[in-house]
């Protein structure tokens, strides 16, 4: 076995134990939210708009997170909890790929752990909230931001997209977005070239997403 197959062989177990500790939240009631964003979600698939025929203030990503989870699993409160249990696999993909990176494999291991015990340390009223669902979109906007300043406007591309998707989440998360903005140009700063082909890849992405959206 290769180096790399065994770090990955101990992520992928650390992730299986990870799961194997959290089943428990399957049991977990909904709170008033989960019901809400439920039920717009069964709505979804019934053919009722959002904001029309049933009312919640959030943006409308967490609505269809929520009506793709019906879609495939049925109506149950086991699986609404199975979204936390699919976000944390690939976020803890996510988490170790930037961590490895900036800090090295035993900090990607300790980030991964650390973000395990801080997320379903969560109660059932603030698991499988729209806030812990944006964090996906939130790592995959920095995963393919780092890829972009290794490779091609392609992932600035896909960078600006995904930072369009959390703010279909919860607008503050702007602020997200102008950091993840900053950053890059911190990391890229007197390549100025590349500055721009990147930020005019990652706007329009931005407009795809949210423009997209808009005309929903």
């Amino acid at each position: 076995m290769t180096n790399n197959s065994f770090k990955t062989s101990r992520l992928f177990i650390l992730i299986g134990l990870t799961l194997l500790a959290a089943l428990p939240i399957l049991t977990y009631p909904l709170g008033r939210d989960q019901g809400e964003f439920a039920t717009i979600g069964q709505g979804i698939l019934d053919g009722r708009i959002p904001y029309s025929d049933l009312w919640n203030p959030k943006p409308p990503a967490v609505f269809y997170v929520y009506a793709s989870f019906i879609r495939l699993f049925g109506v149950s409160s086991v699986t609404i909890r199975l979204i936390d249990l699919t976000l944390f696999t690939i976020l803890a993909l996510l988490i170790y790929w930037v961590m490895a990176r900036l800090k090295g494999v035993r900090t990607a291991y300790i980030a991964v752990v650390m973000f395990a015990y801080t997320y379903f340390r969560e109660s059932f009223w603030t698991l499988s909230q729209n806030d812990g669902i944006a964090i996906l979109p939130m790592m995959a906007a920095v995963f393919t931001a780092f890829k972009a300043y290794q490779a091609g406007w392609q992932w600035a591309l896909l960078s600006g997209m995904m930072s369009a998707v959390v703010l279909w989440f919860k607008y503050p998360f702007i602020y997200f977005v102008i950091a993840l903005i900053l950053g890059y140009v911190y990391l890229t700063w007197g390549d100025w070239r590349k500055i721009w082909h990147d930020a005019l890849a990652f706007a329009l992405g931005g407009v795809l997403v949210g423009g997209g959206g808009i005309i929903y």
